[in-house]
């Protein structure tokens, strides 16, 4: 984790709490820019892809480009808002937060997914 923290420009999050207790078993760079870290391992690994949020850019809205799907939201806390994709086999979200884009996705409950990004560290 520490090498993957000096090759990038901001602070690295991780989670907390994973759900299910899942252990931190990977941390990937993504260009020069990004970062994968992935809790867990199979179909079970929940995945927190993360990188500097480009200077003005924010999540598309639903509707902006007429006829877009609208993804239901979800509160993390502190003013932060999350769209999600919640589906029987697994979950994911997309969120804003301090300068960093974050989505965090696993074959897990929605609860579960939120309560873990709620506590990102």
């Amino acid at each position: 984790m520490a090498e993957a923290q000096r090759r990038v420009d901001f602070e690295i999050g991780e989670l907390a709490s994973p759900p299910g207790g899942r252990e931190l078993t990977g941390v990937y760079l993504k260009g020069a820019d990004g970062v994968v870290l992935t809790y867990g391992s199979g179909w079970g690994t929940v995945v927190l892809a993360q990188g500097q949020q480009e200077s003005g850019a924010a999540l598309p809205q639903p509707g902006a480009q007429g006829g877009d799907l609208a993804l239901p939201t979800v509160a993390l806390g502190g003013g932060v808002e999350a769209t999600e994709l919640s589906t029987p086999i697994g979950t994911g979200l997309r969120w804003n937060a301090g300068g960093v884009s974050y989505v965090l996705a696993g074959s897990v409950p929605a609860a579960d997914l939120e309560r873990a990004a709620r506590e990102l560290h």
